[in-house]
């Protein structure tokens, strides 16, 4: 029971603090920003937890049939069993529990992590802790459609070439999600416009510095002294090959992409690559 107060204590504290969450669609650069944010002394990132896509899915299955089980509501056991509210009680605290291992620490203000599914759920993100802030980072779909078709040539999956038998087909379905992905998090950043920032990957690796201060900034995280510097060294440091850990070479999908792969990434996110000025 002491050791239960304890955590309910540290839990209260934590949600005390700032929290935030980078979310950018298949290797779109994420982790680059993670590891800079990580570097600063009043913050803690780190990744992927999976909530939106795997942990709360998981619980909400678990809670459903839970109740079904036990034939509530209305049921003759006499037990309410768990609502919805309950859900997200639940919900919180395992995310609680999760980034308060790397975020408890008193001189920490600011927890965040980071997972690319997340994407496409900032909406339930952003209800996880009061004023919780989202970072987009944003990548040329086409360069990250390259990147993650070399990845998943590389590992040799025969349900991934089955699926997609080359590398038009690929790109017209990768684009698809790329463009519902960012859109759905633009599309929350427009209505949260204060708790919302966009940052674009090919700005990271021209102008490191300056968009690291934006982010503190947006954080409210001291951008002095050594803090800016730490961060874009710690980026760029960041463990991965040329595509899994920063942007890699930017524009590198035009050594991808004939004419029909372009054509079709454009059939499904056109007008998003036109709004992002990665086209004319």
């Amino acid at each position: 029971m002491i050791e239960y107060r304890r955590i309910l204590g540290a839990l209260a504290r934590l949600y005390e603090k700032d929290f935030f969450f980078i979310v950018g669609w298949n290797r779109s650069g994420a982790n680059w920003l993670q590891c800079a944010l990580d570097s600063h002394p009043n913050a803690a990132c780190r990744g992927e937890g999976h909530f939106t896509d795997l942990l709360f899915p998981l619980m909400e299955r678990a809670i459903g049939n839970y109740n079904r089980r036990l034939g509530t509501p209305g049921g003759e056991s006499g037990c309410r069993g768990l609502t919805s509210r309950d859900l997200g009680v639940l919900q919180r605290t395992a995310v609680g529990l999760i980034m308060g291992g790397w975020g408890g620490s008193s001189d920490i203000r600011a927890v965040g992590e980071k997972t690319p599914e997340h994407t496409a759920a900032v909406e339930r993100l952003a209800n996880i802790a009061p004023g919780t802030r989202i970072i987009q980072v944003i990548r040329d779909g086409r360069d990250e459609a390259a990147a993650v078709w070399e990845a998943n040539l590389r590992l040799g999956g025969e349900d991934f070439i089955k699926k997609f038998p080359n590398f038009t087909v690929f790109a017209e379905d990768f684009a698809g999600n790329w463009a519902t992905a960012t859109g759905a998090a633009r599309n929350w950043g427009r209505a949260n416009g204060d708790r919302y920032l966009e940052v674009r990957t090919e700005d990271l690796t021209s102008e490191p510095e300056m968009n690291m201060r934006r982010v503190f900034s947006f954080l409210g995280l001291d951008g002095q002294g050594d803090n800016i510097s730490r961060a874009v060294e710690a980026g760029r440091r960041t463990p991965g090959d040329d595509d899994a850990g920063h942007a890699g070479r930017v524009g590198r999908w035009r050594d991808d992409f004939n004419l029909e792969a372009k054509a079709a990434f454009s059939r499904r996110a056109g007008e998003l690559l036109k709004l992002l000025d990665y086209e004319s």
